[in-house]
């Protein structure tokens, strides 16, 4: 990782993403699904597996918004990797698609997790 500039928006980001995380579970509700969706079957067929992926990485969250805060770089550094390994866990569990973009996220979970990772990650690349 290379040296970075503390943002204010940094914090605005990691927030956003602990928002996003806790509420990723709602996206694929009991009886969503079917025939022309992108989404694995298993997200239906083992909800309690897919809640596991969706509850750990909403558990990493809660150390990168006060890593955040710290305006501490190693620490938000440290908060930004344990995050991403359980976002690129995510696609596995969510995507039938081959795919994964570089932030680990395909599919269904494309969108402000991507988008906030990728702005913070910005300042640590």
């Amino acid at each position: 990782m290379g040296k970075a500039t503390y943002s204010v928006a940094i914090p605005v980001h990691a927030q956003a993403i602990h928002d996003a995380a806790l509420t990723m579970g709602l996206l694929f509700p009991a009886g969503s699904g079917g025939a022309e969706t992108r989404s694995k079957l298993e997200i239906w067929t083992d909800p309690a597996g897919f809640s596991a992926r969706i509850d750990a990485l909403a558990a990493a969250t809660p150390t990168l918004v006060a890593a955040a805060k710290t305006r501490d770089a190693g620490a938000i550094g440290a908060a930004l990797k344990d995050f991403r390994q359980e976002l690129r866990r995510l696609p596995q569990a969510i995507s039938r698609a081959e795919k994964v973009d570089r932030a680990g996220c395909q599919g269904s979970c494309r969108g402000v997790l991507a988008l906030n990772f990728r702005n913070i990650n910005l300042f640590f690349s």
